[in-house]
């Protein structure tokens, strides 16, 4: 599997340098893997503080990775003949969608869960680490059909 991992970062790599992936892709890839980022550096520091305990956000990040994964396979990658790259079918809401989730989570773990549930840090925590395994998901799922789409326009795979 880590080599699966290693071939889909390489080739998606190897299509950006080389322009052969479109710039939407690049875009989709380069916001996803800072919000993957970002959220693991939150999620690490909750740990680190003492915060979350590190088998309850593993959990989370785990189910929600397969999840992320599964959901990126929704995302069509194609060969397009005239502009010679590689592009996406349709536009990829989720991204914005897991935003504006973690927005109304926090806002809403402040404002609303403070009076019936007053340690809403843990609820903050606990979305963090769910919004990490869903980035990481769907950035691997997404190199995974960039590397496939380039499989099959190859005659590789």
């Amino acid at each position: 599997m880590l080599k699966k991992i290693y071939h889909s970062l390489q080739t998606t790599k190897k299509l950006g340098e080389n322009g052969k992936l479109h710039k939407q892709i690049l875009l989709r890839l380069f916001i996803m893997l800072g919000m993957t980022a970002f959220a693991f550096g939150v999620v690490a520091f909750d740990i680190i503080i003492g915060r979350l305990h590190i088998v309850i956000s593993i959990a989370f990040i785990f189910i929600t990775f397969v999840l992320g994964f599964l959901m990126s396979s929704t995302n069509k990658i194609i060969w397009d003949e005239k502009q010679e790259l590689f592009v996406a079918k349709k536009m990829d809401l989720t991204s914005v969608i897991v935003l504006v989730t973690y927005m109304a989570a926090r806002l809403g773990s402040k404002y609303l869960l403070n009076s019936i549930y007053h340690n809403t840090t843990v609820v903050f925590a606990i979305t963090m680490s769910i919004i990490a395994g869903l980035s990481l998901g769907r950035l691997l799922g997404l190199t995974f059909m960039v590397r496939k789409t380039y499989l099959i326009k190859n005659n590789l795979g």
